[in-house]
Protein backbone atom coordinates (compact mmCIF):
# COMPACT_ATOMS: atom_id res chain seq x y z
CA UNK A 1 0.00 0.00 0.00
CA UNK A 2 1.88 3.20 -1.02
CA UNK A 3 0.72 6.54 0.65
CA UNK A 4 2.36 9.73 -0.06
CA UNK A 5 1.18 12.97 2.41
CA UNK A 6 1.12 16.79 0.48
CA UNK A 7 -0.59 18.26 3.99
CA UNK A 8 0.53 18.84 7.14
CA UNK A 9 -1.37 16.04 9.07
CA UNK A 10 -2.03 12.61 8.69
CA UNK A 11 -5.08 10.77 9.96
CA UNK A 12 -2.99 8.46 12.00
CA UNK A 13 -5.06 7.01 14.46
CA UNK A 14 -7.68 5.98 11.76
CA UNK A 15 -4.68 4.02 10.06
CA UNK A 16 -3.48 2.69 13.15
CA UNK A 17 -7.13 1.62 14.27
CA UNK A 18 -7.50 0.17 10.55
CA UNK A 19 -4.21 -2.06 10.87
CA UNK A 20 -4.05 -3.12 14.56
CA UNK A 21 -5.30 -6.40 13.96
CA UNK A 22 -3.89 -6.93 10.37
CA UNK A 23 -1.05 -9.06 10.18
CA UNK A 24 2.03 -6.58 8.94
CA UNK A 25 2.77 -9.98 5.95
CA UNK A 26 -0.38 -8.47 4.29
CA UNK A 27 0.47 -4.99 3.64
CA UNK A 28 3.49 -2.83 3.61
CA UNK A 29 3.58 1.43 3.92
CA UNK A 30 5.51 3.88 2.31
CA UNK A 31 5.16 7.53 3.37
CA UNK A 32 6.43 10.63 1.30
CA UNK A 33 6.25 13.33 3.95
CA UNK A 34 7.03 16.37 2.71
CA UNK A 35 6.98 18.42 6.30
CA UNK A 36 9.27 16.78 8.59
CA UNK A 37 6.65 15.87 11.44
CA UNK A 38 7.30 13.06 14.29
CA UNK A 39 4.86 10.32 13.65
CA UNK A 40 3.16 8.46 16.50
CA UNK A 41 2.89 4.81 14.99
CA UNK A 42 4.13 5.37 11.29
CA UNK A 43 7.38 6.88 11.78
CA UNK A 44 9.89 4.08 10.29
CA UNK A 45 7.49 4.30 7.29
CA UNK A 46 8.80 7.02 5.89
CA UNK A 47 11.19 6.82 3.00
CA UNK A 48 14.59 8.34 3.12
CA UNK A 49 14.59 10.88 0.16
CA UNK A 50 11.75 13.46 -0.47
CA UNK A 51 10.67 15.67 -3.34
CA UNK A 52 9.69 19.19 -2.68
CA UNK A 53 5.69 19.07 -4.25
CA UNK A 54 3.65 22.16 -5.08
CA UNK A 55 -0.11 22.06 -5.57
CA UNK A 56 -0.61 20.56 -9.05
CA UNK A 57 2.84 20.01 -9.89
CA UNK A 58 4.33 17.27 -11.70
CA UNK A 59 6.80 16.72 -8.89
CA UNK A 60 3.68 15.11 -7.23
CA UNK A 61 3.88 12.68 -9.94
CA UNK A 62 8.06 12.02 -9.13
CA UNK A 63 7.16 11.50 -5.78
CA UNK A 64 4.22 9.29 -6.29
CA UNK A 65 6.99 7.14 -8.54
CA UNK A 66 9.42 7.56 -5.76
CA UNK A 67 7.28 5.84 -3.02
CA UNK A 68 6.62 3.10 -6.28
CA UNK A 69 9.94 2.25 -6.40
CA UNK A 70 10.36 1.54 -2.89
CA UNK A 71 7.35 -0.54 -3.11
CA UNK A 72 8.55 -2.55 -6.10
CA UNK A 73 11.91 -3.69 -4.35
CA UNK A 74 9.32 -5.86 -2.30
CA UNK A 75 7.53 -8.96 -4.85
CA UNK A 76 4.74 -9.24 -2.98
CA UNK A 77 3.39 -5.69 -3.28
CA UNK A 78 0.44 -6.32 -5.88
CA UNK A 79 -1.34 -2.56 -5.84
CA UNK A 80 0.27 0.65 -4.50
CA UNK A 81 -2.73 2.93 -3.63
CA UNK A 82 -1.18 6.88 -3.84
CA UNK A 83 -3.20 8.61 -1.15
CA UNK A 84 -2.73 11.94 0.27
CA UNK A 85 -2.29 12.53 4.20
CA UNK A 86 -6.11 13.95 4.33
CA UNK A 87 -7.63 10.24 3.64
CA UNK A 88 -9.08 7.97 5.64
CA UNK A 89 -10.28 4.08 4.76
CA UNK A 90 -13.75 3.22 4.44
CA UNK A 91 -13.87 -0.34 4.93
CA UNK A 92 -12.26 -3.52 7.16
CA UNK A 93 -8.76 -4.23 5.31
CA UNK A 94 -10.60 -7.99 4.43
CA UNK A 95 -13.35 -6.78 2.64
CA UNK A 96 -10.89 -4.87 0.16
CA UNK A 97 -10.22 -6.95 -3.18
CA UNK A 98 -9.13 -5.91 -6.19
CA UNK A 99 -8.28 -7.28 -9.66
CA UNK A 100 -5.06 -7.30 -11.57
CA UNK A 101 -5.79 -4.01 -12.67
CA UNK A 102 -5.20 -0.34 -11.81
CA UNK A 103 -8.22 2.07 -10.66
CA UNK A 104 -8.77 5.55 -11.78
CA UNK A 105 -11.38 8.03 -11.50
CA UNK A 106 -11.95 10.09 -14.62
CA UNK A 107 -12.49 13.92 -14.55
CA UNK A 108 -15.33 13.86 -16.95
CA UNK A 109 -13.98 16.36 -20.66
CA UNK A 110 -17.89 17.61 -20.90
CA UNK A 111 -17.32 19.74 -17.62
CA UNK A 112 -14.06 20.46 -17.67
CA UNK A 113 -11.50 21.63 -20.95
CA UNK A 114 -8.19 19.81 -21.18
CA UNK A 115 -7.22 22.25 -23.51
CA UNK A 116 -5.14 24.32 -24.13
CA UNK A 117 -3.63 23.83 -21.56
CA UNK A 118 -2.52 19.98 -22.34
CA UNK A 119 -1.45 21.14 -25.58
CA UNK A 120 2.45 20.08 -25.08
CA UNK A 121 1.21 16.32 -24.44
CA UNK A 122 0.04 16.34 -28.13
CA UNK A 123 3.52 16.56 -29.29
CA UNK A 124 4.02 13.33 -27.79
CA UNK A 125 0.40 11.27 -27.30
CA UNK A 126 -2.80 11.20 -29.68
CA UNK A 127 -5.49 13.32 -28.43
CA UNK A 128 -7.63 9.75 -28.03
CA UNK A 129 -5.18 8.54 -24.89
CA UNK A 130 -4.22 11.81 -23.04
CA UNK A 131 -6.83 11.65 -20.31
CA UNK A 132 -7.04 13.72 -16.77
CA UNK A 133 -7.82 11.42 -13.41
CA UNK A 134 -7.97 12.09 -10.05
CA UNK A 135 -4.23 11.47 -8.89
CA UNK A 136 -5.43 9.16 -5.72
CA UNK A 137 -5.63 6.69 -7.81
CA UNK A 138 -4.60 2.75 -7.32
CA UNK A 139 -1.92 1.27 -9.82
CA UNK A 140 -1.16 -2.55 -10.28
CA UNK A 141 2.41 -3.73 -9.97
CA UNK A 142 2.86 -4.55 -13.72
CA UNK A 143 1.85 -0.81 -14.66
CA UNK A 144 4.04 0.89 -11.93
CA UNK A 145 6.99 -0.89 -13.47
CA UNK A 146 6.05 0.13 -17.09
CA UNK A 147 5.61 3.80 -15.43
CA UNK A 148 8.89 4.27 -13.64
CA UNK A 149 10.90 1.74 -15.91
CA UNK A 150 11.81 0.03 -12.67
CA UNK A 151 14.28 -2.13 -14.35
CA UNK A 152 16.44 0.37 -16.33
CA UNK A 153 16.68 2.31 -12.81
CA UNK A 154 20.18 2.03 -10.69
CA UNK A 155 20.47 2.46 -7.62
CA UNK A 156 18.93 6.09 -5.77
CA UNK A 157 20.58 7.12 -3.06
CA UNK A 158 19.98 11.23 -3.22
CA UNK A 159 16.83 12.79 -4.51
CA UNK A 160 19.50 13.70 -7.61
CA UNK A 161 19.73 10.58 -8.92
CA UNK A 162 16.03 10.29 -8.43
CA UNK A 163 15.52 13.09 -10.95
CA UNK A 164 18.10 11.90 -13.06
CA UNK A 165 16.70 8.83 -14.35
CA UNK A 166 15.21 8.91 -17.57
CA UNK A 167 11.87 8.59 -16.98
CA UNK A 168 11.36 11.62 -14.58
CA UNK A 169 13.25 13.47 -17.28
CA UNK A 170 10.89 12.26 -19.88
CA UNK A 171 7.44 12.82 -17.48
CA UNK A 172 8.91 16.63 -16.93
CA UNK A 173 9.22 16.97 -20.40
CA UNK A 174 6.38 14.95 -21.74
CA UNK A 175 3.66 16.92 -19.19
CA UNK A 176 4.49 20.64 -19.49
CA UNK A 177 1.23 21.38 -18.28
CA UNK A 178 0.46 24.79 -16.21
CA UNK A 179 -2.12 23.25 -13.83
CA UNK A 180 -2.82 19.98 -12.40
CA UNK A 181 -0.14 18.46 -14.50
CA UNK A 182 -0.29 15.14 -12.38
CA UNK A 183 -3.81 14.27 -12.59
CA UNK A 184 -2.52 13.57 -16.63
CA UNK A 185 0.46 11.34 -16.49
CA UNK A 186 -0.31 7.85 -15.17
CA UNK A 187 -3.43 6.85 -16.97
CA UNK A 188 -2.40 8.97 -19.98
CA UNK A 189 0.77 6.65 -20.18
CA UNK A 190 -1.25 3.45 -19.42
CA UNK A 191 -3.50 4.28 -22.41
CA UNK A 192 -0.73 4.90 -24.63
CA UNK A 193 0.61 1.64 -24.19
CA UNK A 194 -2.44 -0.10 -24.73
CA UNK A 195 -3.59 -1.01 -21.42
CA UNK A 196 -7.23 0.10 -21.61
CA UNK A 197 -8.48 -3.59 -20.66
CA UNK A 198 -5.92 -3.44 -17.78
CA UNK A 199 -7.78 -0.63 -16.33
CA UNK A 200 -10.78 -0.08 -13.79
CA UNK A 201 -12.03 3.88 -14.61
CA UNK A 202 -14.91 5.50 -13.20
CA UNK A 203 -16.16 8.51 -14.93
CA UNK A 204 -16.21 11.41 -12.26
CA UNK A 205 -18.19 9.27 -9.69
CA UNK A 206 -18.25 9.71 -6.11
CA UNK A 207 -20.77 8.06 -4.26
CA UNK A 208 -21.85 5.17 -6.60
CA UNK A 209 -18.39 3.55 -6.73
CA UNK A 210 -15.11 5.83 -7.04
CA UNK A 211 -12.68 3.48 -5.78
CA UNK A 212 -11.31 6.75 -4.18
CA UNK A 213 -14.05 8.88 -2.91
CA UNK A 214 -14.20 12.50 -3.07
CA UNK A 215 -17.37 14.88 -3.51
CA UNK A 216 -17.78 17.49 -5.71
CA UNK A 217 -21.01 18.94 -6.42
CA UNK A 218 -21.33 18.94 -9.88
CA UNK A 219 -21.04 14.99 -9.89
CA UNK A 220 -24.11 13.26 -11.41
CA UNK A 221 -24.04 10.88 -8.35
CA UNK A 222 -23.60 13.85 -5.83
CA UNK A 223 -25.54 13.41 -2.58
CA UNK A 224 -26.38 15.79 0.51
CA UNK A 225 -26.38 14.89 3.68
CA UNK A 226 -26.15 16.86 6.65
CA UNK A 227 -22.40 16.90 7.01
CA UNK A 228 -20.65 20.32 8.13
CA UNK A 229 -18.28 21.36 5.28
CA UNK A 230 -16.56 24.10 4.42
CA UNK A 231 -16.77 23.32 1.08
CA UNK A 232 -18.64 20.70 -1.11
CA UNK A 233 -15.56 18.42 -0.54
CA UNK A 234 -13.94 18.45 2.97
CA UNK A 235 -15.32 17.46 6.20
CA UNK A 236 -15.30 19.45 8.82
CA UNK A 237 -17.72 17.07 10.72
CA UNK A 238 -19.60 14.01 8.72
CA UNK A 239 -23.02 12.93 9.67
CA UNK A 240 -23.16 9.36 10.57
CA UNK A 241 -25.90 8.49 8.09
CA UNK A 242 -23.40 9.57 5.23
CA UNK A 243 -20.54 7.46 6.36
CA UNK A 244 -22.53 4.45 7.18
CA UNK A 245 -23.40 5.08 3.55
CA UNK A 246 -19.95 5.48 2.50
CA UNK A 247 -19.22 2.09 4.32
CA UNK A 248 -21.82 0.20 2.53
CA UNK A 249 -21.04 1.37 -0.86
CA UNK A 250 -17.95 0.76 -3.31
CA UNK A 251 -15.81 3.51 -2.22
CA UNK A 252 -12.84 2.12 -0.37
CA UNK A 253 -10.84 5.07 0.29
CA UNK A 254 -12.56 8.70 1.75
CA UNK A 255 -10.40 11.62 0.75
CA UNK A 256 -10.92 15.09 2.02
CA UNK A 257 -11.20 14.78 5.87
CA UNK A 258 -9.74 17.30 8.20
CA UNK A 259 -7.23 16.80 10.64
CA UNK A 260 -9.78 17.47 13.49
CA UNK A 261 -13.04 15.91 11.75
CA UNK A 262 -15.60 14.33 13.55
CA UNK A 263 -18.44 12.21 13.75
CA UNK A 264 -21.93 13.91 14.86
CA UNK A 265 -19.44 15.89 16.97
CA UNK A 266 -17.69 12.26 18.56
CA UNK A 267 -13.86 11.28 17.30
CA UNK A 268 -13.52 10.31 14.02
CA UNK A 269 -10.87 7.16 14.83
CA UNK A 270 -13.43 5.68 17.65
CA UNK A 271 -16.32 5.78 15.02
CA UNK A 272 -13.80 4.29 12.48
CA UNK A 273 -12.97 1.95 14.73
CA UNK A 274 -16.18 0.67 15.73
CA UNK A 275 -17.23 0.32 11.63
CA UNK A 276 -14.08 -1.54 11.05
CA UNK A 277 -15.07 -4.87 13.09
CA UNK A 278 -18.78 -4.96 11.00
CA UNK A 279 -19.33 -6.20 7.44
CA UNK A 280 -20.07 -3.39 4.29
CA UNK A 281 -22.82 -3.80 2.46
CA UNK A 282 -21.67 -3.23 -0.83
CA UNK A 283 -24.68 -1.36 -2.31
CA UNK A 284 -24.11 -0.16 -5.59
CA UNK A 285 -27.25 2.26 -6.55
CA UNK A 286 -28.37 2.82 -9.91
CA UNK A 287 -27.95 6.15 -11.81
CA UNK A 288 -31.69 7.14 -11.28
CA UNK A 289 -31.58 6.33 -7.49
CA UNK A 290 -28.67 8.81 -6.88
CA UNK A 291 -30.89 11.19 -8.73
CA UNK A 292 -34.03 10.72 -7.02
CA UNK A 293 -31.86 10.68 -3.85
CA UNK A 294 -30.42 14.17 -4.92
CA UNK A 295 -33.59 15.64 -5.41
CA UNK A 296 -35.11 14.90 -3.03
CA UNK A 297 -32.41 15.39 -0.31
CA UNK A 298 -32.18 19.33 -2.25
CA UNK A 299 -35.74 19.52 -1.29
CA UNK A 300 -35.62 18.25 1.99
CA UNK A 301 -32.20 20.48 2.79
CA UNK A 302 -34.35 23.52 1.23
CA UNK A 303 -37.70 22.94 4.03
CA UNK A 304 -35.06 22.67 6.71
CA UNK A 305 -33.32 25.91 5.73
CA UNK A 306 -36.83 28.02 6.32
CA UNK A 307 -38.05 25.86 8.97
CA UNK A 308 -37.61 28.76 11.45
CA UNK A 309 -39.77 30.99 9.29
CA UNK A 310 -42.72 28.35 8.91
CA UNK A 311 -44.49 30.05 12.27
CA UNK A 312 -43.81 33.26 10.75
CA UNK A 313 -45.30 32.55 7.09
CA UNK A 314 -48.08 30.84 9.26
CA UNK A 315 -49.16 33.58 11.53
CA UNK A 316 -49.11 35.56 8.56
CA UNK A 317 -51.97 33.41 6.25
CA UNK A 318 -53.88 33.19 9.60
CA UNK A 319 -53.49 37.01 9.72
CA UNK A 320 -54.22 37.29 5.80
CA UNK A 321 -57.64 34.82 6.26
CA UNK A 322 -58.52 36.71 9.24
CA UNK A 323 -58.23 40.23 7.45
CA UNK A 324 -59.70 38.51 4.60
CA UNK A 325 -63.04 37.36 6.81
CA UNK A 326 -63.20 40.46 8.59
CA UNK A 327 -63.24 42.93 5.36
CA UNK A 328 -65.87 40.16 4.36
CA UNK A 329 -68.13 41.18 7.19
CA UNK A 330 -67.29 44.83 6.75
CA UNK A 331 -68.01 44.90 3.00
CA UNK A 332 -71.36 43.03 3.76
CA UNK A 333 -72.09 45.77 6.15
CA UNK A 334 -71.61 48.36 4.17
CA UNK A 335 -73.50 46.54 1.22
CA UNK A 336 -76.61 46.26 3.84
CA UNK A 337 -76.53 49.93 4.60
CA UNK A 338 -76.13 51.46 0.74
CA UNK A 339 -79.54 49.18 0.53
CA UNK A 340 -80.91 50.98 3.02
CA UNK A 341 -80.61 53.91 1.46
CA UNK A 342 -81.09 53.18 -1.71
CA UNK A 343 -84.28 51.12 -0.76
CA UNK A 344 -85.75 52.78 2.58
CA UNK A 345 -89.75 52.28 1.84
CA UNK A 346 -88.87 48.58 1.20
CA UNK A 347 -86.86 48.17 4.50
CA UNK A 348 -89.97 50.23 6.07
CA UNK A 349 -92.07 48.00 4.62
CA UNK A 350 -90.46 44.69 6.27
CA UNK A 351 -90.17 46.13 9.35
Amino acid sequence: MGEKIIYDHMMEKVWYNFLKSIPMTKYNIYIHQKIPTKLQYFEKYKIPITIETTYGGIEITLAHNLLMYYGLQDPENQHFFLLTGNCIPLKPFDSILLDKKSYFNLFDPKKESWYPRGNNALKYFSKKVISKANTNSVIYRDHAELIIQYDNIGKIETIKDWLSNTRCKEIIEWFQIELSADEFVHLTLLRHWNKDNELNITIYKSYSGAIIFAPWNDMDDYLIFKSKKPNCFTYEDIDMNELQYLFDSPCIIGRKFLRTCTVNNKPLDVVMDQLYSKKPKNIIASKYRFKFDNLFKKFHENINKYKKKRLIITLILVCCLTINKILGIIGLLILLAVDSIRYPSYLSRKR
